[in-house]
């Protein structure tokens, strides 16, 4: 529909400015059109679809975008400058692209939380059973949490990674998996859609957000179904190191106590600044 509404746009444009068959007049249009259909629309789109605007205020939005933006066009075309107009308006264009190609991660998670997409509150209703005694560094060593003293270590062994569950209990699994270690590469909302869409019919997703700290933030995606088994991922980021970890829990006939444990595990987090950013990736394959 954007598409549709973008070739109205511009055939009326083109219908109705004398100057349109000139190629400086078409570079200008074309790059004012460019800043605000590649650079502008995705950050604005994207904060809609956080607002959860409906479709139709969406494509206004967009249609308004459209006509502001021709308009300024033609008052550009009306300096009569055509060479010099054109050549600022294309190295706007590569430089607000070059910009939001760079910073496209902290833009989005900027507007994530100007939204209020961190504000749920990280405070858990349930009271602590178990003490956390036990420290359990990550197999990068990006970071290090503390679980139950009495949670056994095991070995996967396809992939050779570690995870961690009471002993004599089937009840609770712990799998570590730092995404990364490096730079984080997508933001926040990105990562949850991403894990909330992939999931079976009988299964119920649902993801609270929050804002831990000045630099901390933090997503919980918890998957459900009907067999009563509860997948609980915490995904963690660090803006000042940018760092970024999950821990992912599986429950059987999980209580809302085992919900609360999971959190205070979270909550003992501590990233590793010195932590080789260099270091590739730890995506084990999905054998839950």
């Amino acid at each position: 529909m954007e598409i549709v509404l973008l070739i109205l746009a511009i055939v009326i444009f083109g219908k109705t400015t004398k100057q349109a068959e000139k190629v400086e007049v078409k570079l200008i249009a074309g790059s004012i059109l460019g800043i605000s259909y590649f650079v502008i629309w995705p950050y604005v789109l994207y904060c809609l679809m956080l607002l959860n605007w409906s479709e139709t205020h969406i494509q206004i939005s967009f249609a308004s975008m459209v006509a502001v933006s021709l308009l300024f066009a033609r008052a550009l075309i009306e300096i009569k400058f055509y060479e010099v107009v054109q050549v600022v308006s294309i190295g706007l264009f590569l430089i607000f692209w070059a910009l939001s190609s760079i910073f496209d991660t902290s833009v989005r998670d900027k507007i994530a939380n100007y939204t209020g997409y961190f504000s749920a509150s990280l405070v858990s209703n349930y009271e602590k059973t178990e003490l956390l005694t036990k420290k359990i560094s990550s197999p990068t060593n990006a970071y290090s949490v503390f679980v139950p003293e009495h949670w056994k270590e095991h070995t996967h062994s396809g992939t050779s990674l570690p995870f961690y569950r009471p002993v004599n209990s089937t009840g609770s699994i712990i799998e570590f998996r730092p995404r990364c270690n490096n730079k984080q590469n997508y933001s926040m909302s990105k990562i949850v859609e991403g894990m909330s869409s992939i999931h079976q019919e009988n299964e119920t997703t649902s993801y609270q957000c929050f804002h831990w700290n000045k630099h901390n933030y933090a997503c919980r995606v918890k998957i459900s179904d009907n067999a009563g088994i509860t997948r609980v991922r915490w995904i963690g980021a660090n803006k000042e190191t940018n760092h970024l970890l999950e821990l992912d829990f599986v429950m059987q006939n999980g209580s809302q106590q085992d919900l609360a444990l999971t959190e205070s595990i979270f909550k003992t987090v501590k990233y590793n600044e010195t932590a080789d950013k260099s270091a590739n990736c730890v995506t084990p394959m999905e054998w839950f």
